[in-house]
């Protein structure tokens, strides 16, 4: 499957064009648009890896790792509200 995504990248067209509207729909909404996006890809790249079967990490570690970027608390620190979006 990846193979063929490679040779032809337009088979993904549409989920890329989906992804851009997700994207700018988080961008428009999150007090820190740059921090938003970070999170969502992260657990984009989890569940990829694991739907593909190439993640090292264990379920409960994938669990726990959800959980934190779900965890609004978790990221307080790293928010930059000032910033423009």
């Amino acid at each position: 499957m990846l193979g063929a995504l490679a040779q032809e990248p337009g088979l993904l067209a549409d989920a890329r064009a989906k992804d851009g509207e997700r994207v700018a729909e988080i961008r428009g909404e999150a007090q820190d648009a740059d921090l938003a996006v970070l999170r969502w890809a992260a657990a984009r790249g989890l569940a990829l890896m694991a739907m593909l079967r190439v993640s090292p990490l264990e379920q409960v570690d994938l669990d726990r790792l959800f959980a934190r970027l779900l965890d609004d608390t978790q990221w307080a620190g790293f928010a930059q509200a000032d910033r423009p979006r």
